[in-house]
């Protein structure tokens, strides 16, 4: 089963059989049979027929609409989760604050001791006194996360933890493509580029699993509730996220991607359309690749949630995504 992308624009998904037929002005270019989709993502102008349309919801498949810049416009769910006991007992944990913390205490964690798996992982190749010295920062500030760590000194210590981090991951890019620090909204470089496109879906894919299962994506427990803002979607997304940026790292140093694969819009840099394509070639490898006793990222997003969903049923511990 695979979660697939299509970026085509001005292309049509239709229903044949048991199978998707992708049309573009009346050309067949591509024909998919159902057994192999789990998740359909649609970016920007693609069309879908009301059989298709039917088929999808008949056979479970989640159906995503973006915008060509990542943003999340809405999921379509055939019905699958009827848990509403775990949903009242997602609601009741949320607003209680000494599990809140908890689970945000592991959250912040892990992404600290993610990031430093980042890190280190370079000093095995390259000798860098700067990037050996924020793995030491990392880990004074790793044991700030004490048992009487309260939420508002939890988020100083992933802000500060967060700066030293990208400060060092700056000097990893090698390549073409250079790191000069976080911008966003909309990025002003490539890397940012990479790195808010990367955010943004898997968050959206995060967000689609939540719903799934029967989880609120809107109610966090690190992340308060905002308007709009899927919290505890972002929540779960905060260990991936040194994981991500490995990822860009590798497809800026080994020059997969360069400045011509990006064009200026909307006041920002984004991914061309062509380079998309090769982009999603890459990403869907980055999510399903395992290698030796290693799960893949997308079945570490799968055991994160579930972790999770125990420790709400049973109020077991929850165990956040480690780099191995």
């Amino acid at each position: 089963m695979a979660f697939i992308y299509f970026t085509e624009q001005g292309s049509k998904l239709l229903k044949s059989g048991n199978r998707l037929i992708v049309e573009k002005e009346g050309e067949k270019i591509a024909d998919i049979p159902l057994i192999k989709i789990e998740t359909i993502l649609l970016y920007g102008n693609i069309q879908i027929t009301t059989p298709a349309l039917k088929m999808f919801m008949d056979e479970g498949i989640d159906i995503a609409f973006f915008t060509m810049n990542g943003k999340l416009c809405g999921i379509l769910n055939p019905i699958k989760s009827k848990n509403i006991i775990l949903r009242l007992k997602h609601f009741e944990l949320a607003r209680n604050p000494d599990f809140a913390l908890k689970i945000a205490k592991s959250l912040v964690s892990a992404k600290i001791k993610n990031m430093q798996a980042v890190l280190k992982a370079y000093l095995k190749n390259y000798s860098d006194g700067e990037i050996a010295n924020a793995v030491q920062d990392l880990k004074l500030r790793l044991a700030g996360i004490a048992p009487k760590c309260k939420a508002a000194n939890l988020l100083g210590v992933e802000g500060s933890s967060t700066q030293v981090y990208y400060s060092a991951l700056r000097r990893m890019f090698r390549g073409e493509l250079r790191f000069n620090g976080r911008n966003r909204q909309p990025p002003r470089d490539e890397v940012n580029a990479l790195l808010s496109f990367c955010y943004v879906i898997l968050g959206n894919e995060i967000t689609m699993l939540l719903n799934g299962c029967g989880l609120d994506p809107y109610l966090g427990f690190y992340h308060g509730i905002q308007y709009g803002r899927a919290s505890l979607a972002m929540d779960l997304l905060e260990p991936f996220r040194p994981a991500i940026d490995r990822f860009v790292l590798s497809l800026a140093n080994l020059g997969i991607f360069k400045k011509a694969d990006f064009e200026q819009r909307e006041g920002g840099i984004y991914l061309t359309q062509s380079s998309m394509k090769r982009f999603f070639r890459h990403w869907q490898e980055f999510l399903t690749v395992s290698s030796g006793s290693h799960k893949s990222t997308r079945d570490n997003i799968y055991s994160q949630i579930e972790s999770l969903i125990k420790g709400l049923n049973q109020s077991g511990e929850f165990e956040p995504f480690l780099i191995e």
